[in-house]
């Protein structure tokens, strides 16, 4: 079995720790790292995706996310649903079946929260693909990946996706989009730049102008 597998069979056998509650509120030196992190796109985020709080630079990043519903700020819930963060996946393939790893590992260690059966509820009602990756019962673990995106507002970049736990007991962790190469750097500052230029600035604005060439 792989790290993941094995953990997870504690989980159902009830010998890993038990969660406690999600993160309700964060601490001002949270809020501060966020924004020390500029111009690379971090939020905090729980184990079941969602998203707490964010610099603008991972705000703007594919759409305004705080123009979404709160119960929509989902990272899980967009990659499924919304067709602009779906559509910012040129590797969807392999990105996908790893949300529903891990959703399906970490929800393992809260059975029984309405929070989590709402939200695994909800993506089974409304997205095929994900039924059909829940039901093959993969898991995995939280590890730095090498990804690629497509921002509407920034460009194609490849990051490192880095996931740094703030609390590992209620599951809460900073995640952080470092860029791999020099040219998804220079797409970052700009976009993160424009963004800073014009404070009244949303996704919808000057979408041609902030698109790195």
């Amino acid at each position: 079995m792989t790290d993941a597998e094995r953990h997870h069979l504690f989980v159902l056998a009830d010998r890993a720790p038990a969660k406690l509650g999600p993160l309700s509120a964060l601490r001002p030196e949270h809020t501060a790292l966020l924004e020390q992190l500029l111009p690379f796109p971090a939020a905090v985020q729980t184990d079941a995706y969602e998203i707490v709080a964010s610099n603008r630079a991972y705000r703007f990043l594919f759409s305004d996310l705080d123009a979404l519903p709160v119960q929509d700020r989902n990272c899980a819930w967009l990659m499924f649903t919304d067709p602009v963060w779906r559509g910012s996946l040129p590797n969807e393939d392999l990105v996908l079946p790893e949300i529903v790893a891990r959703l399906r590992a970490h929800r393992a260690e809260h059975r029984g929260d309405p929070r989590w059966d709402e939200l695994v509820d909800r993506l089974l009602a409304h997205s095929a693909d994900f039924r059909e990756l829940w039901e093959a019962y993969e898991v995995a673990d939280d590890r730095p990946h090498l990804r690629e995106y497509d921002s509407p507002h920034a460009g194609h970049l490849t990051v490192h996706f880095q996931s740094l736990w703030l609390d590992p007991d209620r599951g809460s962790r900073l995640i952080v989009m470092v860029p791999a190469d020099e040219v998804s750097r220079e797409r970052l500052e700009r976009y993160s730049a424009l963004i800073e230029a014009a404070p009244s600035w949303t996704a919808r604005d000057d979408v041609e102008a902030s698109r790195a060439s």
